[in-house]
């Protein structure tokens, strides 16, 4: 009765989108320029599912709760919501702070919270650091400073919306550059990080700059992404965009020489791929070598040593096209378009 009508019902009561404006949000590098331009020339965005929109609604729950649980410690949480800004020439980036957390011995330091999947959780903790995110942090830090100079360092609290454990990614800022210093799990482990990042305000401005270049100019700057990434699947510019992109394709220069860079790139490229081949067809030699001694043996499931191995039934269904008729497959196919990289090596001629 509920689960098949609340996402459509979001999608109704959707806000209209907001105005385009240089936000610290945007300013990281993952975040699609030519998005950005399309917003920034107003041109008609795709309402948002409503799946998105429970999302999004999702992460500002986590954030109060995990405020509200700061609030039972020791530490002060103030400044929710505040407004900064920073300014270079004529441009402004600006954005809202999600607070300021004061430790017992009375120092300040900007926090910022984020809610994420378990898989993304898991990427940040093994080594990939977010940087949009500490762009983020980064401009908010600077335009702090601006207030208060002695705000150097801010912590970014990221909660596994799937597993509720936090981990925390303690930053310092100082002459526009920024280090992450350490990275905390809820479960008491540390990681030293000790990786820095410089001029990177500076080069936020350059973005917002190239948009609106772009949007004077009455161009597009080239697509940041491949068709079938999911920052596109989820882009609601994404029609738009990619509207007549076959045809943009084949106008595409060809008979071109590149260079010895590209070259060699090739040359690594299939070695590399030659290698894989030699060592899929090992392993798949080795799975019905282990499957042909189960099945000698009459075994479903076993142990050997310290490996469990077990053979299993899988069911998989499939529509046979011959047996639906022609205006239902029609409407049942999906036709989507990727681009596919083929490298051989050219035939040489031989000189008698």
């Amino acid at each position: 009765m509920l689960a098949d009508i609340l996402h459509k019902i979001a999608g109704q009561f959707q806000e209209e989108p907001h105005d385009y404006y240089p936000r610290a949000s945007l300013a990281g590098t993952d975040r699609c320029i030519r998005q950005m331009v399309f917003w920034a020339i107003g041109e008609e965005a795709k309402p948002l599912p409503g799946r998105t929109l429970f999302i999004f609604d999702d992460g500002n729950w986590h954030e109060e709760l995990s405020a509200d649980w700061i609030r039972q410690s020791a530490f002060t949480l103030h400044s929710r919501q505040m407004r900064v800004e920073i300014q270079e020439g004529t441009l402004i980036i600006s954005g809202r702070i999600d607070g300021i957390i004061t430790d017992m011995m009375g120092v300040d330091r900007l926090w910022e919270h984020k809610a994420i999947n378990h898989f993304s959780f898991e990427r940040i903790w093994t080594g990939e650091l977010p940087v949009d995110y500490i762009t983020q942090m980064t401009i908010y830090l600077r335009g702090l400073q601006q207030v208060n100079p002695e705000i150097t360092e801010g912590l970014l609290l990221i909660k596994n919306k799937n597993q509720a454990q936090f981990l925390e990614l303690l930053v310092r800022y100082q002459f526009d550059t920024v280090e992450v210093i350490e990275m905390v799990k809820s479960t008491g482990e540390r990681k030293d990080i000790g990786e820095r990042f410089e001029g990177i305000t500076h080069a936020a401005f350059e973005k917002f700059a190239l948009v609106q270049k772009h949007v004077q100019e009455k161009t597009l700057p080239s697509r940041q992404y491949e068709r079938d990434h999911w920052r596109c699947d989820y882009c609601s510019y994404n029609e738009v965009c990619w509207a007549g992109y076959k045809e943009e394709f084949e106008r595409l220069a060809a008979d071109v020489e590149l260079d010895q860079e590209a070259a060699g790139l090739c040359a690594y490229y299939l070695e590399s791929n030659m290698h894989l081949k030699e060592m899929e067809r090992e392993r798949d030699a080795l799975k019905e070598q282990i499957k042909q001694l189960l099945r000698e043996k009459d075994v479903r499931k076993g142990k050997a040593g310290d490996y469990l191995i077990e053979r299993k039934l899988q069911t998989r269904e499939s529509l046979k096209k011959e047996n639906v008729p022609a205006d239902v497959w029609n409407e049942l196919k999906t036709v989507s378009e990727s681009e596919v990289l083929t490298i051989r090596r050219a035939k040489t001629t031989e000189v008698k």
